[in-house]
């Protein structure tokens, strides 16, 4: 019977480590959808969107990038975080190795 709550408790480790990790990224596509919002881009083509995140020291800063046609490439957002703030698995691993990641995404509004 041990393993039958060894299983349990597995998947419900799995299922908390799935809904955490999915809170970084849609704050980042509410950020650029604010931002085309109150640039009055909010009906334009969005050409290219990504976060550049470089570790420094203790901290992690996070830089959102977008390109349209009317603005050009464009910093919307600089913040600095915690490594706990990271809470994408994969993006902890990589920082973990390297000093930056970047990270493009697709973008639908």
């Amino acid at each position: 019977m041990k393993w039958l709550f060894d299983i349990a408790v597995a998947l419900a480790t799995l299922a908390v480590g799935a809904a955490v990790a999915g809170a970084f990224w849609p704050k980042i596509r509410e950020s650029v959808a604010a931002w085309l919002r109150n640039n009055g881009l909010s009906e334009s083509a969005l050409m290219d969107a990504w976060v550049a995140i470089d570790r420094i020291a203790s901290s992690v800063r996070s830089r959102i990038h977008v390109k349209t046609a009317q603005r050009g490439e464009v910093v919307i957002e600089e913040r600095y975080l915690t490594q706990e703030e990271i809470d994408d698995p994969e993006l902890r691993e990589i920082l973990g190795d390297r000093q930056t990641a970047i990270r493009k995404f697709q973008f639908t509004s």
